[in-house]
């Protein structure tokens, strides 16, 4: 009975925390000093922030972990000043916490009020909290969908929850 109860209580979590996740909280439209594209996903991250920056959103493009081998599309555009600055900081460390205190670092130095924050839409609700969390600049998140299919979505929300309980304790 108490495994019942226990299966239960974690199924009720797992969905509570899935509508959470997919009620999200994109803006459209905002206009800011920079538009920070989180590392990760398969190109509808930095898709999303190129037309954010292409409908005039902020001057400069940070695209973190933009250095990386991995991701051709953005190495192609780190370092890039016209139309727009593209920024490609290495977050240290390699994880969403070292990319918010990446930003942190850049929005002090540059004094930035206002940041868009680009991820894939199941990643959205703990990047933007992190990146508030440690950084004094207003965080407005921008979504750009995941078209995943309901198994693998699933299983994303599932880490983004455990990851959500560390990001709630991480110190900036």
């Amino acid at each position: 009975m108490k495994r019942i109860a226990a299966a239960v209580v974690i199924s009720a979590l797992l969905i509570g925390y899935g509508a959470w996740v997919a009620s999200g909280h994109s803006v459209r439209g905002v206009t800011g000093d920079a538009v920070v594209v989180h590392a990760g996903g398969k190109g509808e991250r930095l898709d999303h922030a190129l037309q954010l920056m292409a409908a005039g959103a902020a001057p400069t493009l940070v695209i973190m972990r933009g250095s990386a081998p991995t991701w051709p599309q953005a190495n192609a555009l780190c370092g890039q000043v016209d139309p727009f600055e593209v920024l490609c900081p290495p977050p240290d460390p390699d994880t969403t916490i070292g990319e918010a205190l990446a930003l942190r670092t850049l929005a002090f130095e540059r004094n930035w009020g206002v940041v868009v924050a680009v991820t894939s839409d199941y990643h959205l609700r703990r990047a933007t909290y992190l990146d508030a969390k440690c950084s004094s600049s207003n965080i407005v998140g921008s979504a750009a969908a995941s078209e995943l299919s309901a198994p693998i979505y699933a299983s994303r929300v599932v880490k983004e929850m455990a990851a959500m309980l560390q990001a709630l304790i991480v110190s900036c």
